[in-house]
């Protein structure tokens, strides 16, 4: 076989012992979540679903024989979720669409601070390139006492934001970032990139190579009760 792999295991049902092998998946054992059902005529069928694809037990199994699946583990590479927002300059001659990085994601989902991720290494090349790609991109914020500063892309003036979910916001932006992960920051959820894969690089969902990014998505946000600050009167 091309592909190397001996045995594939698609997973029709997912017992509590599972959730483990999807935080860490083994390079030595492909598995992956399957949709089963039978048909009015009692005929089972199955799809298994890898990288955004639902594909029939038949395609799956002629794919990954002939190399369409992969193993991707590159040391501490990793991508993280740069989480951004969408606003307006609020100074009066300018008010131009600005997108605003406020927080970041481990691979759980769990936020970060942008600042964590800032340190590590690839995250200004990515970010640089991400303001080439995205002209209403401001600049990488700064801590400025309890909130973030950075600058318009179109005026260069500062802007000063909070660091959380704005009341009556409703949707974010979600930038992947490829980055090196060090071990120092393995206990807040944060790890190395390690899946497998289907198909080329280009097409592997919330991907980003070393240093660089990926897709922009839209993300929705449910919505949350503003939040009162304290009586001035």
């Amino acid at each position: 076989m091309t592909s190397g792999i001996r045995a594939l295991w698609v997973v029709a049902h997912e017992p509590a012992a599972l959730h483990y092998y999807w935080l860490r998946p083994d390079p030595h054992l492909p598995a992956f979540k399957t949709t089963t059902w039978e048909d009015q005529d009692g005929q089972l069928g199955a799809l298994v679903h890898v990288d955004g694809l639902s594909l029939s037990i038949s395609d799956f199994v002629a794919g990954a024989l002939t190399g369409q699946l992969q193993w991707y583990g590159n040391g501490r590479r990793g991508i993280i979720p740069l989480i951004l927002r969408e606003d307006q300059c609020w100074h009066r001659t300018c008010r131009k669409r600005v997108l605003l990085a406020y927080r970041a994601e481990a691979p759980r989902g769990d936020p970060l601070e942008i600042e964590v991720v800032q340190a590590m290494e690839g995250y200004a090349d990515a970010y640089a390139k991400a303001q080439v790609a995205l002209p209403d991109l401001a600049e990488s914020p700064r801590p400025f006492r309890k909130v973030l500063a950075s600058r318009c892309p179109h005026c260069q003036r500062e802007i000063r934001y909070q660091r959380e979910d704005w009341a009556g916001q409703t949707a974010t932006h979600k930038l992947p970032v490829g980055i090196n992960i060090p071990e120092q920051v393995s206990h807040i959820g944060m790890t190395p990139h390690a899946q497998w894969h289907w198909g080329p690089e280009s097409r592997w969902p919330d991907w980003a190579p070393f240093g660089g990014i990926g897709p922009i998505s839209h993300q929705p946000l449910e919505m949350r009760p503003r939040r009162l600050g304290p009586r001035t009167g």
